[in-house]
């Protein structure tokens, strides 16, 4: 392994990273309400490129723990300090996407179940069952 093979490494591990980032962009404008195919479909390519960050992080470490002289150390901590702004961006937008899908999951839940007590009536309960002031049930039937 030469300094060429390590810088080229760094170099796809800041791309990588850059791509990630934009990823996150455009996470953060699509809406998995709006079009489920297409946030699928995002997903499966942020998820490769997850992938690939991973392979490159695992070559880097290993190159780093044959490292004895620590030639390579400074190098990769230099890419390391560089990225530390685009991977605290990525968090950010990670987290704003996952707290907004959940929502939309939630407004999903809740329509869904609205649904069903809609059919049930207002109440959520069986139509021919009423509610007396004492807050027992009665039915109509009898």
């Amino acid at each position: 392994m030469d300094k060429a093979d390590v810088a080229e490494l760094l170099r796809k591990k800041k791309e990588m990273y850059e791509m990630m980032l934009s990823y996150f962009r455009q996470q953060a404008a699509l809406s998995f309400m709006e079009n489920p195919s297409e946030y699928q479909s995002f997903m499966e390519r942020k998820s490769e490129c997850i992938n690939e960050i991973a392979k490159n992080e695992i070559i880097l470490q290993s190159i780093l723990h044959e490292d004895q002289d620590g030639r390579w150390r400074a190098m990769v901590d230099s890419c390391n300090k560089e990225l530390r702004q685009t991977m605290s961006e990525i968090q950010k937008l990670n987290d704003e996407c996952q707290n907004r899908l959940k929502r939309e999951k939630a407004a999903v839940q809740k329509r869904l179940t609205a649904i069903r007590l809609g059919k049930k009536g207002m109440t959520g309960y069986n139509s021919t069952q009423n509610m007396n002031p004492a807050g027992m049930f009665t039915d109509k039937r009898r």
